[in-house]
Order: structure tokens, then C-alpha cells, then sequence
């Protein structure tokens, strides 16, 4: 996809993203998004392994490979969504409200993008991870840091929104 289609899309997403905004009678387009993840909450795999656990502390913990984490909101755990030696998974639209919102350890190749990851103390931690693609995610008001990068190699992180509100 080039520079200029890529810019294309998001224009006609901001633009339904608005139109859906009066539909539904919501204050912004961020609680427009919520809305809508809301309704449409899907985790597909193409290959969901035994290894995917659920603990106490961590909302989901995903140690397999290709699979895909959608339209999912992870709050108040203190791991929102851990990858685990995993490898060609995908992560987006999901929204992080945790102590740690995404992260990965010892994965590679997955994709993260369009993630709303908000109020945690790490947005984005990848460790001893290389080849993932950090891309086009919102991440708002995180304590110590918005995407942390430790021991890891050619990771692609552009386009990601960090901010502190």
C-alpha cells in the first residue's frame, strides 16, 4: 500500500468514524471507537493453541503463532496482553486500560496497530523481541513510557500517537 493510499483510507475512516459519531450521539470519536469495540468484541485465530492462558494478573497471555487479537478491551490487569514467544500474530484495535498495557517478550514478526492504549504505566513493552511492526496506535497518558524498546533489534515503530494528557 503507498504513502498515498494509506492517507486515502484514513481520511474515509475519519470520515465514517465522524458520521458514526452523530449516528450514535457520542461526545468524541474516541468514545465513538469504544462504542463500537463494544459491540463487535471478536478474538479470531487462525491457530489458537492450548498455550493461551488466562491468570489473575494477566488478561490475556498468548504464546503461539498467527494469531489474531481484534476489537478487544483489557482494563484494570495488570498485564493487558502479553505475546510470548510468539510469532506472526496480530494485534489491532483493542483498547488498553492495565498497569502494562501491551507486551512482548521473546516474539517476532507480529504486527501491532490501531491499538488505543491509555493510562498504563507502559504503553507498548517489547523486550528481547525483534522484526514486529509498532504502527498507527493511540497511546495516551502512560505513566513511565509510551513505547519502550529493551534488547531488541529491527523493529518498525512509526506513526504512533504518544501522548501525555
Amino acid at each position: 500500500m503507498s504513502k498515498y493510499t494509506t492517507i486515502t483510507v484514513r481520511k474515509e475512516l475519519v470520515k465514517i468514524l465522524k458520521d458514526l459519531r452523530k449516528e450514535l450521539k457520542t461526545r468524541s470519536l474516541e468514545e465513538t471507537i469504544m462504542e463500537l469495540i463494544k459491540y463487535y468484541r471478536i478474538i479470531k485465530a487462525k491457530q489458537f493453541s492450548e498455550e493461551v492462558k488466562k491468570a489473575r494478573e494477566e488478561g490475556l497471555w498468548i504464546g503461539t503463532m498467527n494469531t489474531v487479537i481484534r476489537n478487544m478491551i483489557m482494563r484494570n490487569n495488570y498485564y493487558g496482553l502479553i505475546l510470548w514467544n510468539s510469532t506472526a500474530s496480530e494485534l489491532y484495535n483493542n483498547f488498553m486500560d492495565n498497569v502494562e498495557g501491551i507486551y512482548l517478550w521473546n516474539s517476532s514478526k507480529n504486527n501491532i496497530y490501531n491499538n488505543l492504549i491509555k493510562n498504563n504505566d507502559d504503553g507498548i513493552r517489547v523486550e528481547a523481541s525483534n522484526n514486529n511492526n509498532i504502527h498507527y496506535n493511540a497511546v495516551l497518558n502512560n505513566y513511565i513510557t509510551g513505547i519502550a524498546l529493551v534488547n531488541s533489534r529491527n523493529n518498525s515503530v512509526h506513526d504512533n500517537n504518544i501522548n501525555k494528557e
